[in-house]
């Protein structure tokens, strides 16, 4: 069984189970800020971290878990929790062998690592913030969920193999970059959904030759397309 013991901590001089002011989360209710993770039982505890970084700075949200073995009653017994704090755990399970042919490129990254191009499929709602589990949200979420797509098909942050040169505002200058970095991703859903990208991505992830895993082919697919945030 696993331990929930990490919800009774403190937040700001208050213990999760004895929140007042609780309420039940609305099905479709547009104030949700939809976020997703992805991983397996392995990453459990990252996992956990990630989910408490979140509500430290955030209440209504909901957090959809893409997992492969994951058991069901650890989202029964979260739940339990973060009603109490405007929030609910989705379990979203998806089956193992549908990754098996991707290519990970480096040997300490799962396959699983590209359950995220599976997000069109497996979530409904049209923006989504996709959070790699080894994240820590240290900040209030809803400037990010105010951004306005355009024409973009996401959001990412430049990644940083070298020196890059930066605006005035922070911004890398777009021929410094060379590739995003995917780990935090703000995803036009409704879009991924109309063009049905998910089949040509998990095409594209059989390439031997990919460089860098689900980033590689997010950047190939998407390029042009990418709105740039603030790495700063």
């Amino acid at each position: 069984m696993v331990s929930l013991v990490f919800f009774s901590i403190a937040i700001r001089g208050e213990n999760w189970y004895i929140l007042d002011n609780c309420f039940e989360i609305r099905k479709g209710d547009n104030r949700m800020k939809v976020i997703v993770l992805n991983g397996d039982c392995g990453y459990l505890n990252q996992i956990e971290t990630t989910i408490k970084s979140i509500m430290v700075h955030n209440r209504d949200v909901k957090i959809y878990v893409i997992n492969p073995d994951i058991p069901h009653e650890w989202f029964v017994n979260l739940n339990y929790y973060l009603k109490q704090v405007g929030a609910e755990i989705v379990d979203k399970k998806v089956d193992p062998e549908l990754l098996d042919q991707m290519h990970a490129s480096r040997n300490h990254i799962s396959t699983a690592a590209f359950g995220r191009i599976l997000i069109p499929k497996l979530i409904s709602e049209d923006k989504v913030l996709y959070l790699d589990s080894d994240i820590i949200v240290d900040a209030n979420l809803d400037a990010v969920f105010a951004i306005d797509f355009g024409e973009n098909m996401l959001y990412a942050v430049p990644d940083f193999y070298g020196p890059h040169k930066f605006d005035e505002q922070g911004y890398v200058i777009d021929d410094e970059i060379g590739e995003y970095n995917t780990g935090v991703l703000l995803i036009n859903n409704k879009r991924w959904r109309e063009e049905k990208v998910v089949d040509r991505l998990l095409e594209m992830g059989k390439n031997d030759n990919l460089a860098n895993g689900d980033q590689t082919i997010i950047n190939d697919y998407f390029k042009g397309r990418i709105g740039q945030r603030n790495p700063r």
